[in-house]
């Protein structure tokens, strides 16, 4: 098992045409996302999991697809279900095998 760690910066945008790409170096099993909303993301699905970390009880599609190198996701609600919030930096894990 190897896992790589990363770090994104938010820029504030959303949506299908302002999707958020991570290259990992590969096509890792599993993607998590973690600031004030996280993300899961199992390898080959087309939705992903978000959810608040401050307590909410909020669950929410998140977009996905699949690169070479990566993954490319997006919310429809705003910037920051999607981990895009401007001025925000969220810590990703790209898990291998």
């Amino acid at each position: 098992c190897r896992i790589v760690k990363g770090t994104h910066s938010g820029n504030g945008k959303y949506g299908s045409s302002n999707p958020n790409t991570l290259n990992v170096g590969g096509e890792p099993i599993m993607v998590l996302i973690v600031g004030p909303y996280w993300i899961m993301a199992p390898k080959g699905a087309t939705r992903g999991l978000g959810f608040c970390s401050n307590g909410s009880n909020g669950y929410y599609d998140i977009y996905l697809t699949w690169t070479g190198t990566g993954l490319k996701f997006y919310n429809t609600s705003n910037e920051s279900i999607q981990c895009n919030a401007s001025g925000t930096t969220y810590t990703y894990y790209a898990v291998f095998i």
